[in-house]
């Protein structure tokens, strides 16, 4: 299954976003390297590459369930190392800062979208039964219209 950026993303404003699960800096760490992208001369000087390590069965946040459901429906399992490490990058952004931010809030996104509450199926009847039940419910309808004539007084002809 394909995951795009449209899908992963959270209604409202980035900065206001109400996250269910938000790890603490100490559960993960960042490391940094030179990247090649924007920045110009800077890219040569700078590290501005950002690296995101979380360690998953390592996270005290997180329940042994939590764990197993995060590694099983994660969006890129491909980014997930066999010891259960998540590593994700980011180098669109020129200055280290920026970019450290974008991982963070890419490490909180991809957990709330692997970790969100499952839609319960609502079961629908099939279209036989329902029409089975509307042609029961109008031959029921005539037998109670019978029911309430044989109720009512008989008429005097004149």
């Amino acid at each position: 299954m394909l995951f795009s950026k449209e899908n992963l993303k959270l209604e409202g404003n980035p900065e206001k976003k109400k996250y269910r699960y938000i790890i603490s800096e100490d559960e993960y760490t960042i490391k940094h390297s030179l990247s090649s992208g924007p920045g110009g001369q800077n890219v040569n000087r700078r590290a501005t590459k950002s690296e995101l390590f979380f360690p998953v069965f390592e996270s005290r946040k997180l329940t042994p369930e939590e764990q197993q459901e995060l590694i099983a429906n994660y969006p890129y399992p491909n980014k997930i190392s066999k010891e259960g490490v998540i590593r994700i990058t980011s180098k669109e952004e020129r200055s280290q800062k920026q970019n450290d931010e974008a991982v963070k809030r890419k490490l909180h996104e991809n957990i709330n979208f692997a970790l969100r509450p499952k839609k319960k199926r609502i079961t629908k009847k099939p279209r036989w039964v329902r029409k089975k039940e509307l042609r029961e419910g109008k031959r029921l309808k005539k037998i109670i219209a019978e029911k309430k004539k044989r109720r009512r007084p008989p008429e005097i002809p004149e």
